[in-house]
């Protein structure tokens, strides 16, 4: 998704829940027992409201230094990093 990239509000799906289910699974084979929790959140997350089709993910680690195994893994997922994006910390 581009910065620039229009955004389209749609009617609930109830696929949402389940690319979430199978995203996470393949999240949590990539962090291994650096992931504490993952989870579905945002509009998508929330049954029966319209939506933008992307579903959030919020991922809580360890620490926030990843291995490159992790970042490897994630990288063959399709996720793209962006390191810290001007906000250091982050």
């Amino acid at each position: 998704m581009g910065i620039d990239e229009i955004i389209s509000v749609i009617p609930y799906d109830e696929k949402w829940t389940t690319l979430f289910q199978n995203e996470k699974v393949n999240l949590l084979k990539a962090f291994g027992d650096d992931a504490i929790d993952i989870q579905h959140f945002g509009s998508t997350s929330v049954h029966g409201m319209f939506a933008k089709p992307i579903i959030n993910v919020l991922i809580g680690v360890k620490t926030l230094e990843l291995s490159n195994s992790v970042t490897d893994k994630l990288t063959q997922l399709g996720y793209e990093g962006f390191g810290e994006t001007g906000v250091k910390g982050t």
